[in-house]
């Protein structure tokens, strides 16, 4: 199973789309501060774009840990949040982010889970020229 996670107006066919809006287009309408409502080890990838900077910075590590929770060994997490003047933009933002947030969620993490960090880059987008953000793709270990 593939997790689109707060997918917002972007339903991706493939994936299990989760909104915690019901106006949206979604499978499932879940707020990710509750958790999420799947097995432990049921999917293989999770895309979260534009997604953990809207969560209560209290909540961000339950969060990941949900994650990886619901992650088979070696699956993905991938990540793109704003960072810099595009993370200071909107009101909505909660949980700041920067160019080296996601070491934050490897080696240097003190949760009970754990994450390899696969990738990482920082880019402009082509749509918000001045929105940076921050890609980067975890791995999960267990």
């Amino acid at each position: 199973m593939k997790l689109h996670v707060a997918c917002g107006f972007k339903y991706k066919e493939g994936y299990v789309n989760i909104d915690a809006d019901p106006r949206v287009r979604s499978d499932i309408v879940r707020n990710l501060e509750r958790g999420l409502p799947f097995s432990d080890n049921t999917c293989e990838e999770i895309l979260s774009e534009h997604t953990l900077e809207h969560i209560d910075p209290d909540l961000i590590h339950f969060v990941m840990s949900e994650f990886w929770r619901v992650l088979v060994p070696g699956g993905k997490l991938n990540v793109l949040v704003p960072i810099n003047l595009g993370w200071s933009g909107s009101p909505e933002h909660k949980c700041p982010f920067g160019a080296n947030s996601a070491i934050f969620f490897t080696e240097w993490n003190r949760d009970p889970y754990k994450f390899k960090l696969v990738s990482e880059e920082t880019r402009f987008e082509s749509e918000k020229p001045e929105s940076e953000v921050l890609n980067f793709i975890l791995e999960a270990v267990k």
